[in-house]
């Protein structure tokens, strides 16, 4: 059985064939995944914006900057907010 793709991925499918649009994608889908990822854990954890920023100094502003695709995080930041949510930070180096 195939998934029913959603309107939205349907148009990213269809927009990543133009080339200059995939390459602009590429450069901030790492960005948006760790968004994604970061507000889905929290929000198993069960746990708001403000209850992160009060159990690791970071501000809940950036918090949201973070969650939202616009910040810039450092590793320290990532590792302050992983910990709170029982989770190590890691990551892969590939050779593409």
């Amino acid at each position: 059985m195939t998934k029913k793709l959603t309107a939205t991925e349907r148009m990213k499918l269809r927009a990543m064939k133009d080339a200059d649009f995939a390459k602009e994608y590429d450069k901030i889908d790492k960005e948006v995944t760790l968004a994604i990822e970061l507000q889905k854990y929290r929000k198993a954890q069960g746990l708001t914006q403000r209850d992160m920023s009060v159990q690791t100094g970071i501000a809940q502003s950036e918090i949201s900057k973070i969650e939202t695709g616009n910040g810039n995080p450092t590793v320290y930041t990532l590792s302050k907010l992983g910990e709170v949510m029982g989770l190590k930070l890691g990551w892969n180096l590939i050779n593409d």
